[in-house]
Order: structure tokens, then C-alpha cells, then sequence
């Protein structure tokens, strides 16, 4: 395939056999992700692949907790459509400590971007503003690790709701120098959902 097709056939899979995937293709994929740019080349992103079951089974344990949190939460409140969404996003999100492999994905300490180096000199008063290009990083690292997990055959499924069960997801971990972004599930897909539907160019697309 080419890359147009490669990028056209990725899919969100939450089903997966129970195989696991060459071990060397974790590193194949961790490769791919750190050639994605980021700004002034600071290179703001750390990647986790978390196999031991114990630490798995205190992300679950602390991910149920969450739920159950927010529940109780939309039933003082009465919030029944809020409730329904909770569960529903739980369900979508579980299956991620059964798949062959799970990654975290966050931004860790680096050198200071542009925004710091402004907030320094007294030009502005936020550094915060470092965070999004950092973000945008993660995401750029992702899209690398999708498209070539694709290329492998591999299906992925990239999770940002457990961040919201999960409070405390480095501290679980032992991280002391990452702030978490998103899980990424990986494996050889049991299933073959249909593609969703796409906005069209035109309708993205904006010349002016």
C-alpha cells in the first residue's frame, strides 16, 4: 500500500487477538514517533509501554473508582444523560487492559520553547502557553505510531477518557517526570469496523 492507503485503512480497534506482536516492533514504532518535529526541536514527549499486570490492575482498579465517582456525582445532581455518558465512555475505554499492548503517551520536562524564553525577559507574563505546542508534539508522535502500526497490520486505538477516570495516572506509574496525554492500545485486530464517516476537503479546506 501507499501511504494514502496506509493512513485510509487504520481503524479504531478495541477487539484484538490474543497474540502478541514482535517485540522488536515496539521499538519500530517508538522510531517512527520520535521523527515527528517538535518546536526548537525540544523533543517533549515520553512513551510508556506498561506490562506489569500489577501496575495494570491498579490503573483499573483506580479507573472503576473514577467512574464510580462521577456517578455518585450525576446522581446527587439527577444528571441522568450525564450519567449515561459516563457509563458509555467507560465501556469504550476498558478494554484497554486486556490488548496485547498499552502505551502512555505524555509530555516530560525539556529544555525551555519559546513561550518560557518570552516569559523570562518579562515579555509576557504566561509560560503556560508552552503546553500546547507540546501537545501538539504528542499528537504528532502519535500519527507516526498509527501510520506505522499500520503498515505492520497492527490495529490502535488512541484513549484520552481513562485521563478523566484516572487522576493520579504517574503517580500509579511511578512517573514523576511526565504529565500523561492519552493511552494507545496496539495488537493484531479481531475486528473490522467500518470507516466513519469523514468530513469532505471542501467542507475543511479554507482558502483566503
Amino acid at each position: 500500500m501507499d501511504f494514502k492507503e496506509i493512513i485510509a485503512s487504520r481503524r479504531s480497534i478495541r477487539k484484538y487477538k490474543p497474540e502478541n506482536p514482535p517485540e522488536e516492533w515496539v521499538e519500530e514504532l517508538v522510531d517512527c514517533a520520535r521523527q515527528a518535529p517538535s518546536p526548537s526541536n525540544r523533543q517533549p514527549v515520553g512513551i510508556v509501554k506498561i506490562e506489569s499486570e500489577e501496575r495494570k490492575n491498579a490503573l483499573h482498579e483506580a479507573m472503576v473508582k473514577g467512574r464510580d465517582e462521577l456517578l455518585d456525582a450525576c446522581e446527587k445532581q439527577g444528571n441522568k444523560k450525564m450519567k449515561n455518558r459516563i457509563n458509555v465512555y467507560y465501556r469504550y475505554a476498558d478494554f484497554m487492559f486486556s490488548a496485547p499492548w498499552l502505551f502512555l503517551l505524555g509530555t516530560v520536562s525539556s529544555k525551555p520553547g519559546f513561550a518560557e524564553h518570552l516569559k523570562q525577559a518579562g515579555l509576557t507574563e504566561d509560560g503556560n502557553q508552552e503546553q500546547a505546542p507540546d501537545d501538539i508534539t504528542v499528537g504528532l508522535y502519535l500519527g507516526n505510531m498509527l501510520s506505522k502500526a499500520a503498515e505492520l497490520g497492527l490495529g490502535t486505538c488512541v484513549l484520552t477518557a481513562p485521563m478523566k477516570f484516572i487522576p493520579n495516572i504517574s503517580e500509579i506509574l511511578g512517573l514523576s517526570d511526565m504529565q500523561p496525554k492519552c493511552f494507545l492500545t496496539a495488537g493484531y485486530p479481531d475486528e473490522d469496523p467500518k470507516m466513519p464517516t469523514r468530513k469532505p476537503v471542501e467542507e475543511i479546506l479554507e482558502r483566503i
